[in-house]
């Protein structure tokens, strides 16, 4: 129990969505009513203190530091339903034959929830526990689809894609298969041939299109990079190339602002902030009010969250100090703005 609670309690922070782990460790003890009472209370209470401690610990010293327990997160631009179809959709990419379809991707998943639904209370309603591993691979799988749905519909952040959603792949192939084994106990010898052979076309399949994804990819980086600021966009950057060769000696006591600001630091380890969140009232007061500033804007690294170059240019007034193809830098350097 010790040992769960540790692996619960590491994989909460390694993703906040590892806190379906603490969940659904929760939710098989309190449902396991094969165990004694004062057994049961006994792991609820070890394993209530264990597992969740490492990210009260994260979220306390976020607090601490910035002010937040994770970061700024804007309102969700995304109804329930549009989440739906996007963890749908990536469920019709993981299944042969289906990539790019997208149809009744909502209704999917819809669909996957209640059945997930339906056999954990039966399962519970039949054995008063849910502690075989396909059971356990059903609770995880319905936690997981649930948090990602929901955080998505309240918090904004990129639409949901297999990045998001891999944790649940082999849990749910492992529940949705596992009749097989004991359905071969019912079937005749030419009956299982059978079986064996439409499982192998299946898994022929699937692999089929993993390799025709995986092609896709490497035709897409081996020439440019893989996508990120290791690109060749953001490595031959003019802008990039600019910083880099500190043309413009930073004057210390300036804060420099940015699109991309961990583009920033990834290519030059200055430290710098975001430009302000246009719903953020504090962000926007603290940059108008900043007396000595620079902005380093990307092209490529535009946020709609984020204030754009007019507000820059026009609200905050800076003067331009450099222009580049792929972005440009601008300068701040006056008296204080309060009450403008």
């Amino acid at each position: 129990m010790i040992a769960a609670a540790v692996i619960a309690s590491v994989v909460s922070v390694t993703r906040y969505a590892g806190i379906t782990i603490i969940g659904t460790g929760g939710i098989l003890l309190l449902l396991n009513m094969n165990l004694p009472l004062r057994r049961k209370l006994q792991y609820i209470l070890l394993y209530s203190a264990i597992s969740p401690l490492l990210l009260i610990i994260n979220l306390a010293r976020n607090y601490t530091v910035s002010g937040t327990v994770s970061g700024k997160r804007e309102r969700s631009l995304t109804t329930v339903y549009e989440n739906l179809h996007n963890v749908g959709s990536v469920l019709y990419d993981w299944l042969p034959f289906l990539n790019g379809h997208y149809n009744g991707a909502g209704w999917l998943v819809i669909f996957l929830i209640l059945i997930l639904a339906f056999v954990c209370i039966k399962q519970f309603l039949k054995y008063h526990c849910l502690i075989t591993y396909e059971n356990m691979s059903a609770v995880f799988s319905l936690l997981y689809i649930l948090f990602m749905v929901v955080t998505a519909s309240i918090t904004r952040f990129e639409t949901l894609t297999s990045r998001f959603l891999s944790p649940v792949i082999i849990p749910l192939i492992l529940w949705g298969t596992n009749w097989i084994v004991s359905s071969q106990k019912r079937i005749s010898q030419t009956q299982r041939k059978w079986l064996v052979a439409l499982g192998a076309i299946f898994f022929l399949s699937f692999q089929y299109g993993q390799l025709a994804a995986d092609y896709e990819t490497w035709d897409g980086v081996k020439d440019a990079g893989i996508p990120g600021y290791t690109e060749d966009q953001w490595k031959y950057s003019e802008t990039v190339l600019f910083i880099q060769k500190d043309s413009i000696p930073f004057q210390k006591g300036y804060t420099i602002y940015s699109d991309a600001n961990d583009a920033i630091y990834f290519f030059t380890r200055r430290q710098g902030n975001f430009l302000p969140h246009k719903e953020s009232y504090s962000q926007l007061m603290q940059f108008l009010n900043d007396r000595h500033c620079y902005v380093v804007w990307f092209n490529d690294g535009e946020d709609p969250d984020l204030v754009g170059l007019d507000y820059i240019t026009k609200i905050k007034k800076m003067k331009l100090l450099k222009q580049f193809s792929d972005g440009a830098i601008y300068v701040y350097d006056s008296k204080s703005v309060i009450g403008r």
